[in-house]
């Protein structure tokens, strides 16, 4: 789990159709300090992973990932440049099949840094 340690939730919007969450990263991370040493970026399985955490608090649910159908990044996180990002994304459950079906962004104002689809279930 990579909150509380390589972020933290600062802002959360929860509601039926959708979730919006404003995180901030840890620059002094470990992490960082091999994705890389003098030039950090955010790594794209740490991306993932934050949605992932994000998805399973907004239903209060753990969840695990399916299948990645469709994810982009666009640009790269870097944690001293954009120490804050939102996260977006709509959580549409099929009952029948107890499957989720998560699309979203990642992104800074009119920057952003990715672009997800995800098919979740619950563990």
């Amino acid at each position: 789990m990579l909150q509380n340690n390589f972020y933290t939730i600062l802002e959360q919007k929860i509601d039926d159709e959708e979730a919006v969450f404003k995180i901030r990263f840890n620059p002094l991370h470990i992490i960082y300090n091999a994705h890389f040493r003098g030039n950090p970026i955010t790594p794209g399985a740490c991306i993932v992973q934050i949605i992932k955490e994000l998805a399973s608090l907004s239903l209060n649910k753990s969840l695990m990932i399916k299948e990645i159908k469709n994810l982009k990044f666009i640009n790269v996180i870097i944690p001293h440049q954009y120490p804050e990002v939102f996260v977006q994304f709509s959580l549409v459950n099929d009952d029948i099949t107890a499957i989720y079906h998560l699309k979203g962004t990642v992104y800074v104002k009119e920057e952003i840094f990715s672009k997800f689809s995800f098919i979740m279930s619950c563990c």
